[in-house]
């Protein structure tokens, strides 16, 4: 077998520019967007071309070849339903569909090698063409990730008051069960339920944990 076909089975490597190159990107925002492309008499993945940080998304997509495939990647910036300033670098893999089979090949089982190499990349996007690798695309991924989050912070609340809940009708059982009362204590185990607006719900279970067993404490 030829040493063309081996490495369209098998896969390149990864020039070591290539990820000095990213990490420059990654670290220190010195570009935009990166677009690499498999060097085949080199047997790796080598830069291409690199975007400054002043330059568009528009930019970027027009460096992209139409009919050939490539490796690209994008550090974007958004803002949060907070209006908390991020980014988030995006692996994009080009391969048109009129591009040469022999290339989408290559460039295919080459991917995930290359991928590896780059560490930090928070999504990925395989497209085909344009309207797939939207500006729209990239924005979906950091909104839906911000939600879920709002919503894993609020699951989160949700179970510290659940707790709460239980632990005060654990003591108020104890308190019937050895017939006598703590009106303060209760009042005091009450007001405590409070905090489970400001902390998580480790915090909630542990402080009142902490307020019934002294509670218990004093009765025994």
């Amino acid at each position: 077998m030829s040493s063309r076909g081996t490495n369209a089975s098998s896969g390149m490597g990864v020039a070591e520019h290539s990820k000095t190159t990213y990490m420059e990107l990654q670290r220190k925002k010195v570009y935009r967007y990166l677009i690499f492309k498999i060097d085949e008499k080199k047997n790796e993945v080598v830069v291409e071309k690199t975007g400054g940080p002043a330059e568009s998304y528009e930019d970027f997509t027009a460096s992209l070849p139409e009919n050939d495939c490539r490796y690209a990647v994008y550090d974007f910036d958004f803002v949060t339903s907070e209006n908390c300033q991020k980014s988030k670098i995006f692996f994009i893999a080009w391969s048109p569909s009129v591009s040469r089979i022999r290339a989408k090949m290559l460039y295919a089982t080459t991917k995930d090698r290359f991928r590896r190499a780059l560490e930090g990349i928070h999504y990925e996007i395989q497209a085909t063409d344009p309207t797939e690798m939207d500006l729209e695309v990239l924005r979906e991924p950091p909104e839906k990730a911000d939600q879920e989050l709002m919503a894993d912070a609020s699951g989160c609340v949700g179970l510290g008051l659940l707790i709460a809940m239980m632990l005060l009708r654990v003591y108020e059982l104890e308190i019937f069960r050895i017939g006598q009362t703590s009106t303060e204590g209760l009042i005091e185990f009450r007001f405590r339920l409070d905090i489970f607006d400001t902390k998580s719900s480790i915090e909630v279970e542990a402080q009142l944990h902490r307020l019934a067993v002294s509670d218990f404490i004093g009765y025994n």
